[in-house]
């Protein structure tokens, strides 16, 4: 089976590998001696199973989903729209995530997209799973109306995941509580999370 050829005049120009835009304190590896290897400047370590700069760029920037109210009743349980698409809240205590710590990931229950690592969850005893982190740009925030907390919601498909407080005292590296609503969340088992 051949490939068809596209004509020279619908083609792309050819990409240019100048680097004009970037910074001079940005070191490329044909200014490196051999063998020197580098860790650009934007490849963040803490990703953990995130492997690749170009999936690191994809957490950053979540492709948004657009669904109506009805698609979204025909997917999510009566729960999960209540909580998800409503802004509700799970009773305290109930939730199955609350007192669960195993390694892996927590995905958007709404549209799938990870959200938090295992690793930054902690024992807060508010009654809610407790996060101190999310990927990077993976949550959104907001304040609620009346000013007194500030939502937390998933960047792609905009599920209320709940509310971050901060300055409440917690060893954690962010001194941030993101309570979480068991039902807004889907855990990845970690020896599942590999292909993230």
């Amino acid at each position: 089976m051949s490939v068809p050829r596209v004509p020279a005049s619908r083609r792309s120009p050819p990409l240019s590998l100048s680097r004009p835009n970037f910074p001079s304190k940005f070191i490329f590896p044909e200014n490196l001696p051999s063998g020197l290897i580098t860790i650009p400047p934007f490849f963040s370590l803490q990703m953990g199973a995130f492997s690749s700069v170009e999936h690191q760029r994809k957490m950053a920037a979540p492709t948004p989903i657009h669904k109506t109210e009805e698609e979204w009743r025909v997917i999510l349980s009566p729960e999960q729209f209540r909580i998800l698409r409503q802004k509700g809240t799970e009773l305290k205590g109930t939730g199955e995530y609350n007192k669960f710590f195993e390694e892996g990931i927590y995905n958007c229950t709404g549209c799938g997209t990870p959200l938090y690592k295992s690793s930054t969850k902690f024992d807060s005893g508010c009654g809610w799973p407790a996060f101190f982190e999310g990927f990077p740009g993976a949550i959104n925030r907001s304040s609620d109306p009346d000013g007194r907390r500030t939502e937390i919601t998933c960047a792609a498909c905009g599920g209320h995941l709940g509310h971050v407080f901060k300055g409440e005292g917690f060893k954690t590296p962010t001194d941030e509580r993101h309570c979480v609503n068991s039902v807004s969340v889907k855990f990845v088992p970690g020896n599942a999370t590999s292909s993230i």
